[in-house]
């Protein structure tokens, strides 16, 4: 695709994945991947900073 064509909120696909335009600048184009393969959710103690808890969850079924 040329610059011309993107405009914020287009859908699009590169490289097998889906993204959407969120920004277009002179020299860039900013976009979002729409297809995320795993979430990460890290929780972290406000009293004890070494306490940090991660959870992963996949959400590939080949996972």
């Amino acid at each position: 695709m040329e610059k011309g064509e993107f405009t914020i909120g287009l859908e699009f696909w590169c490289g097998n994945k889906r993204w959407r335009c969120t920004d277009v600048g002179t020299r860039v184009i900013t976009a979002i991947c729409l297809e995320p393969r795993e979430m990460v959710r890290i929780e972290d103690d406000p009293l004890d900073k070494s306490k940090r808890i991660q959870r992963l969850r996949c959400l590939d079924t080949a996972c």
